[in-house]
Formats: structure tokens, C-alpha cells, sequence
């Protein structure tokens, strides 16, 4: 087993070496010579120690937002599936009511162009019956007052149609 005691050569070699490395990224305004390692007297467990609380300090910060959500009890997804079974019925029951009112619309405009349907075939039914009894009229008529009236009236109504 080696001693852990280090020579004085081996610590000049590990000098002149740590000098290599400064020189090569060392700048213009760093000093000539390597900056000594500091010294830290504490045990190599507690230097292994401290490091180890570190990695598990960035560990737990790193999954901290994750440890903060839980799972769903069986409480709260039954609550939460009643909440959506209303919501769904309530947009179910407006729907509903959106198509009664919009087949009551049509049902109503289908009526109001039956009703006018209805009064156009009335009026064309009822002009020409005009028509006919000015005509017998103006010809029963015409030939007691003498027939100059007659003719004008049956050629508006002509014109009318």
C-alpha cells in the first residue's frame, strides 16, 4: 500500500506541468505565473460528501416541479366525470332547443309562403270574376246607357291584369 505523503519531485512535476497549461491559456493581463491550488484540509469523505449533497441538491431542484402534481383520488375523478356528464348533458339540451326553435321557424315560414301562395291564387281567381261581371255589366249596361262607358272601364282592368 502507498503512504499518502507526496515527495517534494513529485510536487514540482505537478508545478511545472500546472505552469504548461497556464502559459497556454493564460491572457495579457493574468499573472506570469500559475495561481496555486488552494489548499483544503478537510478528509476526502467530506469532500465526496459535500459534492454528493450537491448532485443530489440539483436532483430534487431539477424534479421539484414534477413532485408537486399528485394522481386524482377516486373522489375527485367521479366529481370531475359528474362535472363533465352536466356540461355534456347541458350542451345536448341547448342543441336540442337550437333545432325545436329552427324547425319552428321553418314550419313558420313554410306557412306564411303557403298563406301567400293561397291569397295570390284567391286574387287571380277573384280578377278575372271581377272582370267577367264588369264585362256582363258593362255589355247589360252598355246597352241602356247607350255603350260609350263600358269599353274603358273593361280596357283598364285588362291592362291591369
Amino acid at each position: 500500500m502507498a503512504s499518502g505523503f507526496v515527495s517534494e519531485v513529485e510536487l514540482e512535476e505537478s508545478r511545472a506541468k500546472r505552469q504548461e497549461e497556464w502559459d497556454k491559456v493564460r491572457k495579457a493581463e493574468d499573472p506570469t505565473e500559475a495561481p496555486e491550488e488552494p489548499y483544503d484540509p478537510r478528509s476526502l469523505f467530506e469532500r465526496l460528501e459535500e459534492q454528493r449533497q450537491k448532485k443530489q441538491m440539483d436532483w430534487e431542484e431539477e424534479h421539484k416541479f414534477k413532485n408537486q402534481f399528485r394522481g386524482l383520488d377516486d373522489d375527485e375523478v367521479e366529481f370531475l366525470d359528474r362535472i363533465d356528464d352536466i356540461r355534456t348533458e347541458a350542451e345536448r339540451q341547448r342543441i336540442v332547443e337550437e333545432r325545436k326553435e329552427l324547425e319552428e321557424y321553418q314550419r313558420q315560414q313554410e306557412v306564411l309562403k303557403e298563406q301567400e301562395r293561397q291569397e295570390r291564387l284567391q286574387h287571380e281567381i277573384k280578377g278575372p270574376e271581377i272582370r267577367r261581371s264588369n264585362s256582363t255589366n258593362n255589355q247589360i249596361g252598355g246597352g241602356a246607357k247607350g255603350g260609350g262607358g263600358g269599353g274603358v272601364k273593361s280596357k283598364q282592368q285588362k291592362l291591369l291584369l
